[in-house]
């Protein structure tokens, strides 16, 4: 009854988390409502996963534009976004007017180390090294970080956290390990505090869940690493299954060997799978691995 009360049938766009959204796609399947006049559908706070992407154009019939937005509490303001007209989820598209990026090296054992790369967007698709002048390669990996006018002014009385996420020209800290295609459309892939680091190699918890939410039996999930002496941090994946499933032994057995034969072993899942009846979110709809 959650479609039914709160969405006028008349509505046209809609704006959400993919955690919200999730409802109201499962609630609209409970009760047989439709939302036929919706054209347009704007997500942002996580990355919207081809498999769930798949889902909303299976429950919104007229469909015309769905995009994945990239942005930050502290931006006030989008700092990506994908053309509109697009249906299929390619990365959080373009920078938005008057946003300036920049992407530096990472490095999961020290985390904020000397920059190697610095990239700004000029207009849509340009990505320059500052320091000299040369296009910068696509499909590089780096931290994200960035330049608006509508930038927050600081965070209350805590100078601190404000010199880690802003400095004196006023690039501001993304977190996000973030990289670009040939075309200049940017591609989130992982907050850099949720980088794994398996066999001395980088693994992306994203890219392993977005895999794992296209197993049939699989309605949400959450990969993290486990410490261990073997593997360093061991990608163990949290599962909550669908309401037509049962969790077993078999099905774990199956979950492990779908990421077995979709990836490198080093993003193995030697860390288990873990059945819960719900994870954990925040107000945006992203998992809490602390939790």
């Amino acid at each position: 009854m959650i479609v039914r009360t709160f969405f006028p049938p008349q509505i046209t766009t809609l704006g959400s988390v993919p955690t919200r959204l999730y409802y109201y796609i499962a609630d609209m399947m409970r009760t047989g409502t439709r939302l036929p006049s919706v054209k347009k559908i704007n997500v942002a706070g996580t990355v919207l996963t081809p498999a769930f992407a798949e889902t909303i154009r299976a429950a919104f019939e007229g469909l015309c534009s769905m995009r994945n937005h990239y942005s930050m509490s502290e931006s006030c303001g989008v700092l990506c976004s994908p053309p509109y007209g697009e249906l299929t989820p390619r990365g959080v598209g373009f920078p938005a007017p008057m946003v300036e990026l920049k992407v530096t090296a990472f490095s999961i054992a020290q985390q904020g180390s000397t920059a190697t790369w610095r990239i700004c967007a000029l207009g849509a698709r340009s990505f320059l090294d500052l320091d000299t002048g040369e296009k910068l390669g696509p499909m590089q990996y780096g931290e994200l970080y960035f330049r608006i006018p509508s930038v927050m002014k600081g965070y209350y009385r805590n100078p601190e956290l404000n010199a880690k996420f802003m400095d004196a020209e006023g690039w501001c800290r993304s977190g996000d390990i973030m990289y670009y295609d040939e075309d200049g459309r940017v591609y989130f892939v992982d907050r850099l505090k949720d980088m794994i680091k398996c066999l001395d190699q980088q693994v992306s918890s994203c890219e392993l869940e977005s895999l794992l939410q296209q197993h049939d039996s699989v309605a949400d999930v959450s990969v993290v690493g486990v410490p261990d002496t073997k593997y360093g941090d061991a990608p163990a994946a949290f599962v909550v299954v669908k309401r037509t499933c049962t969790p077993s032994a078999e099905l774990a057995a199956e979950i492990k060997r779908l990421i077995a034969e979709e990836t490198e072993t080093f993003k193995h899942l030697y860390g288990g799978v873990v059945f819960l009846d719900r994870l954990p979110r925040n107000s945006n709809g992203r998992s809490s691995s602390t939790s």
